[in-house]
């Protein structure tokens, strides 16, 4: 019997923690209600929280929101980002991340009241993207902005998304051996400039014309180097490779169903593949012997090359040494 009046003791006791903490959250919804009237009218953004969850629904971290709101100032911004430059020190990226928001957070930009379309500002352990956000009609109170630190288990490096205009010529900027105290001071420096009476999209095109200039005088672009081909590869196998390539879709997505077509699909694979493996192979030793037959090779200014070639058709002695180039003369 007292076994059932301790049982009924705590059940009570647990549902009036229950009742109290619902009262607490009741609570935080009417003031965050009141705070932005926005939220109600159907165009409230969808807020994500630092540990990844996301939605209003969530009445236990209306606080939280709020800090996170305080602390950036409502404001989400600045640059208009499209192209990735990958960091591989972490540390330098995750210190440069923390100085460009805790900048990001001094701005008040002013909206304008012309209709745009409104984006977020997402800071992840991997990833810092800004984003150009402005509001759809002149707000009474900042925008809530939208703040994740969600990480991703297969991203180690950390990317800084640059403008559009900067994603067409290939160009990167140098991660490695950089001063990076060097790029943050002159960042901010430029900052400061800033005009901060203008509207937002020229704001905008001022912190991303100064994130750019910053980076390419501090940190040094670097190009991609382009792949260099086979000197014997040609259009004709680059149909052939991609012939390949679709057969081999359309056989796999049939094998689940298997039948007929599944067998008609795997030898017409096979078929193709074997003409193109022989399409490579003679070419290749097609450009092999018109060196070795090359009069330049010999009697022009490639004079101290030694050419020691072996003709081997496909079903030859395989022990019999393949083409091989001498230089001399080092």
């Amino acid at each position: 019997m007292e076994e059932d009046d301790t049982g009924g003791t705590e059940r009570q006791l647990i549902e009036d923690e229950l009742a109290r903490k619902q009262a607490e959250l009741e609570e935080l919804e009417q003031m965050r209600r009141e705070a932005d009237p926005a939220a109600t009218s159907g165009n409230a953004s969808r807020f994500s929280y630092p540990d990844g969850s996301s939605g209003i629904s969530v009445l236990d971290k209306v606080a939280l929101l709020e800090k996170v709101h305080a602390a950036l100032k409502g404001i989400v911004t600045v640059a208009n980002a499209s192209k990735k430059l990958n960091l591989a020190d972490k540390t330098s990226i995750a210190s440069l991340s923390q100085d460009i928001l805790a900048y990001v957070a001094t701005l008040e930009i002013r909206y304008g009241e012309k209709e745009q379309e409104v984006t977020a500002l997402k800071l992840k352990c991997a990833q810092l993207e800004l984003s150009v956000a402005q509001a759809q009609t002149l707000p009474a109170l900042p925008i809530p902005c939208v703040a994740s630190s969600t990480s991703s288990a297969d991203s180690y490096a950390s990317r800084l998304k640059l403008p559009k205009e900067f994603s067409d010529n290939g160009c990167y900027f140098r991660e490695r051996g950089v001063n990076w105290g060097g790029f943050c001071s002159t960042l901010h420096a430029r900052m400061s400039q800033l005009r901060l009476t203008r509207p937002a999209n020229e704001i905008c095109e001022q912190y991303s014309a100064i994130l750019l200039r910053t980076a390419r005088e501090r940190l040094g672009t670097r190009v991609k180097k382009e792949k260099e081909g086979y000197e014997w590869w040609s259009t004709a196998l680059d149909r052939m490779r991609n012939e390949v390539y679709c057969t081999r879709r359309k056989w796999q997505a049939s094998r689940r169903a298997g039948g007929d077509r599944e067998k008609a699909l795997h030898d017409q694979l096979r078929a193709v593949r074997i003409r193109y493996k022989l399409a490579m192979k003679d070419a290749e030793l097609a450009f092999f012997r018109s060196v070795a037959e090359s009069e330049e090779l010999f009697f022009g200014h490639n004079t101290t090359c030694l050419l020691d070639f072996h003709t081997l058709n496909r079903w030859g002695d395989l022990s019999t040494p393949g083409p091989t180039l001498l230089r001399t003369g080092f």
